[in-house]
């Protein structure tokens, strides 16, 4: 009777007949712990919150920090890359990208509709850098002060925000906290509205937030959610016109104006010669002045600064209007 021998293969798998057959539970093996190494990853996304049409966000140890949302249609072609968290340069604000290859790095909302053009960009309707969903990107063109972009986002917001308390000062004012701590003067109507956006304090004393690399004040934002966009060559402007007014962004202390009124309105110097706007002491006299339209008006010389100041409300009165910046007068005097 012939012997048949059979060469058997020694793997750490075990041993086999032929090396087809080691080949064939090797590559099983790799699915196995490739299927128990994703069960894990998706064990892990639901313990720190995540779920369908949520993506995790790692940190560079691997660890998930956060999660940003994605259209069902577009969840499996972004599931197959590993995604991290980054800050935008010019803001606060997050948005998720990935390494496509060595040195090449991928937005995730890039990757769902596309890059945009030369000069354009991918905007998150609501703001969310993370809110990666269809309908809330959108291909737009870089402008300075996209406010009717901000108020579709503040808007949205509101819908997505409990009705919380709303934060109000000793005087029982509701207030928006600016990062450095300083309390924007707002209404009952646009606290919840305001409130969902990161709000700082500008070099002049207003309160501004960032959209797109531009500084959007916060006047400008509450003046289109109630009266739609600003008219072109004019602004808004604080009629309370102290340096400490230019926080009380409540509706009846804003108003349209023209640059030039604007500046009119603005408060008077602290250092100044004079108490009184339009006045100042030369050579031992009172000097009353007016400035329209980029240009100033010499209304004379006065021995009493009182008098004077008279001289520049019925100036101001004739060239502004009831958007008159005036001096406040005992009569007596």
């Amino acid at each position: 009777m012939a012997i048949v021998q059979i060469n058997r293969t020694s793997t750490s798998l075990g041993s086999f007949s032929t090396p087809e057959e080691a080949a064939a539970v090797a590559a099983k093996k790799r699915q196995e712990l490739e299927a128990a190494k994703v069960a894990q990853q998706l064990e892990d996304e639901i313990r720190a919150g995540g779920g369908p049409g949520k993506i995790p966000l790692r940190d560079r140890f691997g660890k998930i920090r956060t999660f940003a949302l994605v259209s069902p249609e577009d969840e499996a072609p972004v599931r197959q890359h590993m995604w991290h968290i980054a800050k935008h340069p010019d803001s606060d604000s997050s948005y998720a990208q990935t390494n496509i290859t060595v040195g090449k790095t991928m937005k995730m909302h890039h990757f769902i509709v596309g890059k945009p053009a030369d000069k354009g960009c991918v905007c998150h309707i609501n703001g969310d850098g993370l809110d990666n969903r269809r309908g809330n990107l959108r291909h737009a063109v870089r402008t300075s002060g996209d406010v009717k972009q901000l108020a579709e986002i503040v808007k949205y917001r509101a819908t997505l925000c409990c009705d919380d308390d709303i934060v109000r000062n000793n005087d029982g004012v509701a207030v928006v906290i600016l990062r450095c701590g300083s309390e924007a003067l707002v209404d009952d109507a646009m606290w919840r509205l305001l409130s969902q956006s990161s709000w700082t304090l500008s070099n002049w004393g207003y309160a501004i937030t960032r959209v797109d690399r531009s500084d959007i004040p916060v006047q400008n934002l509450i003046w289109t959610l109630m009266h739609g966009p600003v008219p072109e060559g004019l602004v808004v402007d604080h009629i309370a016109n102290g340096k400490e007014n230019r926080l009380d962004n409540r509706i009846a202390n804003l108003r349209l104006n023209t640059r030039g009124g604007n500046m009119h309105n603005r408060a008077k110097a602290a250092n100044a010669s004079s108490r009184y706007y339009g006045v100042s002491l030369v050579g031992g006299r009172w000097q009353a002045s007016i400035m329209f339209e980029g240009t100033p008006h010499a209304l004379g010389y006065f021995l009493r600064e009182e008098n004077a100041a008279r001289a520049y409300n019925t100036a101001a009165v004739r060239l502004y209007g009831d958007k008159a910046n005036l001096n406040k007068l005992d009569e007596a005097v």
